[in-house]
């Protein structure tokens, strides 16, 4: 079972029908535990995913700042959101000014949106339908 601390008592971490939800705006939050998908949405919320790996995990909003370690599929809607992880399997980005850096590989990359950054150590096959983006290896 998930659990969060930080300073958002009124977050529900469980996993229901495999999903784990994290709401709001202007947190602070840390996700221990396991769960197949993980849905993050809000306002400027600072999140940290503690399990290894996880299946999917879903960013909706705006300036969410999210560390992880790895990612099966990561999805990232919205604008100004920033990821720093380990790696994952295939990235969509639906959204604009999004900062993404990755320490390992990135596997299929599509890309719908303008102006955002993936930086990993490796990355695969990339469709970018957007305009200025910028995909870069170390």
């Amino acid at each position: 079972m998930p659990t969060v601390t930080g300073d958002a008592a009124d977050v529900d971490p469980a996993c229901v029908g495999g999903v784990a939800r994290l709401t709001g705006s202007d947190l602070d939050l840390t996700l221990a535990g396991t769960c197949p998908r993980v849905e993050i949405s809000g306002t400027d919320l600072d999140v940290t995913l503690r399990a290894a790996t996880y299946d999917e995990v879903v960013v909706r909003g705006d300036r969410n700042d999210v560390e992880a370690v790895s990612v099966s599929a990561l999805s990232i809607e919205g604008t100004e959101n920033e990821w720093d992880g380990q790696g994952a399997g295939s990235l969509a980005i639906s959204g604009d000014r999004n900062e993404l850096d990755f320490d390992g590989t990135v596997g299929a990359i599509a890309v719908a949106g303008n102006d955002n950054e993936v930086e990993a150590a490796v990355l695969g096959a990339i469709d970018d339908a957007g305009d200025r983006n910028r995909f870069e290896t170390r």
